[in-house]
Protein backbone atom coordinates (compact mmCIF):
# COMPACT_ATOMS: atom_id res chain seq x y z
CA UNK A 1 0.00 0.00 0.00
CA UNK A 2 2.56 2.75 0.66
CA UNK A 3 4.46 1.56 -2.30
CA UNK A 4 1.55 3.51 -4.05
CA UNK A 5 2.26 6.63 -2.56
CA UNK A 6 6.03 6.58 -3.35
CA UNK A 7 5.56 8.77 -6.58
CA UNK A 8 9.04 9.53 -7.86
CA UNK A 9 12.11 9.03 -6.35
CA UNK A 10 14.26 11.92 -5.00
CA UNK A 11 17.19 11.32 -7.74
CA UNK A 12 14.56 11.60 -10.59
CA UNK A 13 12.71 14.57 -9.19
CA UNK A 14 15.39 16.82 -10.51
CA UNK A 15 13.70 19.53 -8.20
CA UNK A 16 10.38 19.40 -9.74
CA UNK A 17 7.25 19.61 -7.23
CA UNK A 18 4.71 16.24 -7.19
CA UNK A 19 1.36 17.44 -7.60
CA UNK A 20 -1.46 15.91 -5.34
CA UNK A 21 -2.89 14.62 -9.03
CA UNK A 22 0.12 12.85 -9.64
CA UNK A 23 0.45 11.18 -6.11
CA UNK A 24 -3.77 10.52 -7.29
CA UNK A 25 -2.73 9.03 -10.74
CA UNK A 26 0.04 6.40 -9.70
CA UNK A 27 -2.01 5.26 -6.66
CA UNK A 28 -4.90 4.28 -8.73
CA UNK A 29 -3.19 2.87 -11.34
CA UNK A 30 -0.98 0.80 -9.20
CA UNK A 31 -4.16 -0.51 -7.57
CA UNK A 32 -4.99 -3.03 -10.30
CA UNK A 33 -1.63 -4.49 -10.23
CA UNK A 34 -1.07 -4.16 -6.98
CA UNK A 35 -3.84 -5.43 -5.66
CA UNK A 36 -5.00 -7.65 -8.33
CA UNK A 37 -4.89 -10.43 -5.92
CA UNK A 38 -7.25 -9.44 -3.20
CA UNK A 39 -10.69 -8.70 -5.06
CA UNK A 40 -12.55 -7.16 -2.17
CA UNK A 41 -9.64 -4.87 -1.37
CA UNK A 42 -9.18 -3.60 -4.68
CA UNK A 43 -12.48 -3.22 -5.44
CA UNK A 44 -12.56 -1.10 -2.34
CA UNK A 45 -9.83 1.07 -2.99
CA UNK A 46 -10.65 1.89 -6.94
CA UNK A 47 -14.46 3.18 -5.19
CA UNK A 48 -12.61 5.13 -2.30
CA UNK A 49 -10.19 6.59 -5.19
CA UNK A 50 -12.67 7.14 -7.30
CA UNK A 51 -14.98 8.89 -5.09
CA UNK A 52 -11.72 11.44 -4.74
CA UNK A 53 -11.50 12.25 -8.01
CA UNK A 54 -15.42 13.04 -8.23
CA UNK A 55 -15.01 15.09 -4.98
CA UNK A 56 -12.20 17.12 -7.57
CA UNK A 57 -14.20 17.42 -10.36
CA UNK A 58 -12.44 14.71 -12.57
CA UNK A 59 -15.53 13.01 -13.48
CA UNK A 60 -14.04 10.77 -16.13
CA UNK A 61 -11.20 9.47 -13.89
CA UNK A 62 -13.98 9.15 -11.21
CA UNK A 63 -16.35 6.93 -13.77
CA UNK A 64 -13.65 4.42 -14.60
CA UNK A 65 -12.41 3.70 -11.23
CA UNK A 66 -15.99 3.27 -9.87
CA UNK A 67 -16.83 1.34 -13.11
CA UNK A 68 -14.02 -1.31 -12.29
CA UNK A 69 -15.22 -1.62 -8.87
CA UNK A 70 -18.42 -2.48 -10.49
CA UNK A 71 -16.83 -4.93 -12.56
CA UNK A 72 -15.53 -6.43 -9.55
CA UNK A 73 -17.95 -6.72 -7.17
CA UNK A 74 -20.69 -7.94 -9.34
CA UNK A 75 -18.14 -10.57 -10.61
CA UNK A 76 -16.99 -11.64 -6.51
CA UNK A 77 -19.91 -10.67 -4.70
CA UNK A 78 -23.13 -11.18 -7.13
CA UNK A 79 -25.46 -8.14 -8.60
CA UNK A 80 -27.30 -8.00 -5.47
CA UNK A 81 -24.72 -7.19 -2.91
CA UNK A 82 -24.68 -4.32 -0.26
CA UNK A 83 -21.04 -3.50 -1.55
CA UNK A 84 -22.28 -3.95 -5.14
CA UNK A 85 -25.18 -1.81 -5.20
CA UNK A 86 -22.61 0.79 -3.21
CA UNK A 87 -20.83 1.18 -6.48
CA UNK A 88 -23.41 0.97 -8.59
CA UNK A 89 -24.77 3.93 -6.72
CA UNK A 90 -21.36 5.74 -7.06
CA UNK A 91 -20.64 5.18 -10.29
CA UNK A 92 -24.28 6.56 -11.07
CA UNK A 93 -23.18 9.90 -9.46
CA UNK A 94 -20.27 10.11 -10.95
CA UNK A 95 -22.15 9.90 -14.22
CA UNK A 96 -24.94 12.59 -13.07
CA UNK A 97 -22.06 14.84 -11.85
CA UNK A 98 -20.34 14.36 -15.64
CA UNK A 99 -23.81 15.37 -17.74
CA UNK A 100 -24.49 12.02 -18.56
CA UNK A 101 -28.02 12.12 -16.91
CA UNK A 102 -29.75 9.39 -18.76
CA UNK A 103 -27.11 6.94 -17.99
CA UNK A 104 -27.39 8.28 -14.18
CA UNK A 105 -30.77 7.98 -14.08
CA UNK A 106 -30.96 4.08 -15.72
CA UNK A 107 -28.48 2.80 -13.39
CA UNK A 108 -29.84 4.47 -10.26
CA UNK A 109 -33.38 3.11 -10.87
CA UNK A 110 -31.57 -0.32 -11.38
CA UNK A 111 -29.93 0.48 -7.99
CA UNK A 112 -33.24 1.31 -6.43
CA UNK A 113 -35.17 -1.40 -7.47
CA UNK A 114 -32.80 -4.38 -6.61
CA UNK A 115 -32.63 -2.60 -3.22
CA UNK A 116 -36.69 -2.45 -2.85
CA UNK A 117 -36.37 -6.60 -3.90
CA UNK A 118 -33.47 -7.35 -1.50
CA UNK A 119 -33.97 -5.10 1.35
CA UNK A 120 -37.72 -4.03 1.17
CA UNK A 121 -39.28 -0.57 0.25
CA UNK A 122 -38.42 1.16 3.59
CA UNK A 123 -35.14 0.28 4.51
CA UNK A 124 -33.30 3.58 5.14
CA UNK A 125 -30.78 2.56 2.11
CA UNK A 126 -33.86 2.14 -0.04
CA UNK A 127 -35.34 5.29 0.28
CA UNK A 128 -31.56 6.68 -0.04
CA UNK A 129 -31.64 5.41 -3.71
CA UNK A 130 -35.08 6.73 -4.04
CA UNK A 131 -33.89 10.15 -3.08
CA UNK A 132 -30.53 9.45 -5.35
CA UNK A 133 -32.72 8.69 -8.32
CA UNK A 134 -34.69 12.21 -7.64
CA UNK A 135 -31.74 13.92 -7.88
CA UNK A 136 -30.90 12.45 -11.42
CA UNK A 137 -34.18 12.87 -12.03
CA UNK A 138 -33.86 16.74 -11.50
CA UNK A 139 -30.90 17.10 -13.26
CA UNK A 140 -32.32 15.64 -16.38
CA UNK A 141 -35.24 17.56 -16.51
CA UNK A 142 -38.09 15.30 -15.48
CA UNK A 143 -39.43 17.58 -13.03
CA UNK A 144 -42.62 15.96 -11.80
CA UNK A 145 -41.28 12.62 -11.68
CA UNK A 146 -38.51 13.47 -9.99
CA UNK A 147 -41.11 15.42 -7.36
CA UNK A 148 -43.63 12.45 -7.37
CA UNK A 149 -40.86 10.21 -6.16
CA UNK A 150 -39.77 12.52 -3.83
CA UNK A 151 -42.95 12.29 -2.69
CA UNK A 152 -43.64 8.94 -2.33
CA UNK A 153 -40.00 8.48 0.06
CA UNK A 154 -41.50 10.96 2.41
CA UNK A 155 -44.55 9.04 2.76
CA UNK A 156 -42.60 6.03 3.63
CA UNK A 157 -40.78 7.74 6.10
CA UNK A 158 -41.91 5.47 9.37
CA UNK A 159 -42.46 8.93 11.16
CA UNK A 160 -44.43 9.95 8.41
CA UNK A 161 -46.53 7.02 8.57
CA UNK A 162 -46.72 7.22 12.16
CA UNK A 163 -47.86 10.81 12.17
CA UNK A 164 -44.78 11.87 14.17
CA UNK A 165 -41.61 13.92 14.03
CA UNK A 166 -39.74 10.40 15.64
CA UNK A 167 -36.17 10.31 14.95
CA UNK A 168 -35.11 8.06 11.48
CA UNK A 169 -31.99 6.86 10.03
CA UNK A 170 -33.40 8.22 6.70
CA UNK A 171 -32.85 11.75 8.39
CA UNK A 172 -29.56 10.90 8.28
CA UNK A 173 -28.82 10.09 4.92
CA UNK A 174 -27.31 12.27 2.63
CA UNK A 175 -30.15 14.40 1.32
CA UNK A 176 -32.37 13.38 3.31
CA UNK A 177 -35.47 15.04 4.62
CA UNK A 178 -33.94 18.30 3.49
CA UNK A 179 -33.42 17.35 0.09
CA UNK A 180 -37.18 16.43 -0.11
CA UNK A 181 -38.55 19.45 1.28
CA UNK A 182 -36.17 21.42 -0.84
CA UNK A 183 -36.87 19.59 -4.21
CA UNK A 184 -40.74 20.44 -3.30
CA UNK A 185 -40.23 23.86 -2.72
CA UNK A 186 -38.04 24.04 -6.10
CA UNK A 187 -40.92 22.92 -8.10
CA UNK A 188 -42.58 25.76 -7.57
CA UNK A 189 -45.81 24.50 -7.81
CA UNK A 190 -45.94 22.61 -4.77
CA UNK A 191 -48.55 19.30 -5.36
CA UNK A 192 -49.38 20.21 -8.46
CA UNK A 193 -46.96 18.14 -10.74
CA UNK A 194 -46.33 20.97 -12.91
CA UNK A 195 -42.61 21.45 -11.89
CA UNK A 196 -40.19 23.74 -13.10
CA UNK A 197 -36.51 24.25 -12.72
CA UNK A 198 -34.93 26.44 -10.45
CA UNK A 199 -33.83 29.96 -11.99
CA UNK A 200 -29.85 30.70 -12.09
CA UNK A 201 -28.19 30.86 -9.07
CA UNK A 202 -30.70 29.11 -6.90
CA UNK A 203 -28.33 27.35 -4.59
CA UNK A 204 -29.67 23.53 -3.20
CA UNK A 205 -32.21 23.30 -1.87
CA UNK A 206 -33.26 26.56 -2.11
CA UNK A 207 -36.80 27.93 -3.19
CA UNK A 208 -36.30 29.87 -6.69
CA UNK A 209 -39.62 32.15 -5.81
CA UNK A 210 -38.93 34.09 -2.40
CA UNK A 211 -42.35 35.09 -2.00
CA UNK A 212 -43.30 31.09 -1.28
CA UNK A 213 -40.97 30.94 1.61
CA UNK A 214 -42.91 33.58 3.31
CA UNK A 215 -46.57 31.96 2.31
CA UNK A 216 -47.90 30.50 5.76
CA UNK A 217 -46.88 26.99 5.87
CA UNK A 218 -43.68 28.00 2.81
CA UNK A 219 -40.85 25.22 3.08
CA UNK A 220 -38.91 26.11 5.89
CA UNK A 221 -35.64 23.77 7.50
CA UNK A 222 -34.68 23.96 10.67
Amino acid sequence: MTNMFQVLDPSEQRGNSVTAREILDKASNDIKTGMAKDSDAQAQMMQVMGDVYDSLGLFSRARDLEQQSLDIRRRVLGPEHADTLNSMSDLADALNHDGHYAEAVKLKRETLEIRRHVLGPEHPDTLNSMNNLGDALWADGRYAEAEKLDREALDLRPSARAGTSGHNKFDEQPGGLPHLLGALSRSGEVGSGNARPPPPGAGAGASPDPEFDEQPGGCSVG
